[in-house]
């Protein structure tokens, strides 16, 4: 019986072996495609940018056979290039799973709403710990849990008087001593914000409201759904599909429409825009894309004047980007985390965080929420 049994663990441990042996070759193989891959990967992105030399070639020689003069180089009514840094100054540890939503207000006492995957409201003091997570001595409660919602959060607005939460199923409330529903979309809503007196809202189903002080409601529908928008200098500024970028009036009327193609004519389109942000003088419109390529299109001449890369980003990232408050630098997040470019294209900064980003907003710094757990906040040194 003993001989038998040392048979069959004799056995056991042979063909353990013969399958250790396959997986080594296995992974060996898959070694070979990955380095194959990247060597790819790497001639594709030399031929990119020797298609993109040719392509300037090619349109400074066209400039020249025309006769015309040079385009003028973009001038902003901004300060120069800042040479200050965008520095980590102190991470809140998450109390909830962050959804992408996060809000800073300076004020004498800087505070962060955040909500997340399970309905929690959260009021946050980042002043009270350092940039490694740790509490800061002496600190008082610095997490506060404000209320809990029947669905995820995926949208918080607030300002002195007001705080707004949209949620997954549509609803976007108001808390006014108590929390009530202001508006039902058919689907969640993609951009909340303040437009001078006015809120103004949007949902991926395509339907947009502009809610007067008074209480009116402005409605507008779009049958191709609404991806992203913002809001500068009483014009609301859409994405809902193909080349184009509606740009409407505070009453929600298209006045003009902004070209995603270096040439107007051309109707094919690669990529689509998933968010959208514009510096503080309403000069530029950054546009980011599912393609790792962020757009940067003069609002004074309605065309693009720069392409930002460095970054990875694609259908399902959440893309977010927001200016300095001096508009020379413009801060995006992506597989990575988070790059900083000057407005001219270079790039300033590549900050690697843990976690995907799911959302980053701005201020007279940033915050940033992550999937490690945490929310980082920023300020420009």
């Amino acid at each position: 019986m003993e001989d038998l049994g040392s048979l069959g663990l004799h056995d056991q441990l042979l063909s353990a072996r013969t399958e250790l042996t396959c997986c080594k070759a296995k992974v060996t193989e898959l070694s070979g495609v990955v380095r194959k891959l990247d060597r790819e990967n790497l001639e594709l992105r030399e031929e990119v940018e020797r298609l993109r030399g040719e392509n300037e070639g090619v349109k400074a020689l066209l400039l020249k056979q025309s006769g015309l003069p040079p385009p003028p180089p973009f001038t902003s009514s901004l300060p120069p290039i800042t040479s200050k840094t965008l520095t980590l100054l102190s991470s809140i540890p998450s109390p909830h799973t962050p959804n992408g939503l996060c809000v800073y207000q300076p004020n004498n006492k800087p505070h962060i709403f955040s909500g997340g995957v399970e309905g929690g409201l959260y009021k946050m003091y980042p002043g009270l710990y350092n940039p490694d997570g740790s509490k800061l001595p002496s600190s008082t409660e610095s997490i506060i849990l404000l209320h809990t919602f029947q669905s995820p959060i995926i949208n918080i607005l607030s300002n002195s008087e007001n705080i707004y939460v949209a949620l997954m199923d549509g609803n976007v409330f108001k808390f006014e001593g108590e929390w009530k529903v202001l508006i039902k979309f058919k689907k969640f809503c993609v951009c909340m914000e303040f437009m001078g007196d006015d809120l103004f809202l949007s949902s991926r189903s395509g339907e947009l409201r502009i809610v007067k002080p008074n209480g009116d409601i402005i409605r507008k529908n779009f049958k191709d759904g609404i991806e992203c928008c913002t809001v500068s200098n009483e014009k609301i500024y859409i994405y809902t599909t193909g080349v184009y970028v509606k740009v409407l009036n505070e009453e929600g009327e298209e006045i003009e429409s902004l070209s995603l193609n270096e040439r107007e004519f051309d109707e094919h389109q690669s990529f689509r825009i998933m968010y959208m942000s514009v510096n503080p003088d309403s000069s530029l419109l950054a546009l980011s894309t599912n393609t790792s390529r962020i757009l940067l299109i003069d609002l004074k001449t309605s065309k693009i004047i720069q392409n930002l890369y460095g970054h990875t980003s694609n259908d399902y990232f959440n893309a977010r980007s927001f200016w300095d408050p001096s508009g020379s630098l413009i801060v995006a997040s992506g597989e990575e985390g988070i790059m900083v470019w000057e407005r001219e294209g270079e790039v300033k900064q590549q900050i690697c965080l843990k976690g995907k980003v799911r959302d980053l907003k701005g201020g007279e710094g940033g915050v940033s929420v992550t999937w490690d757990g945490f929310l980082k906040v920023w300020g420009w040194v």
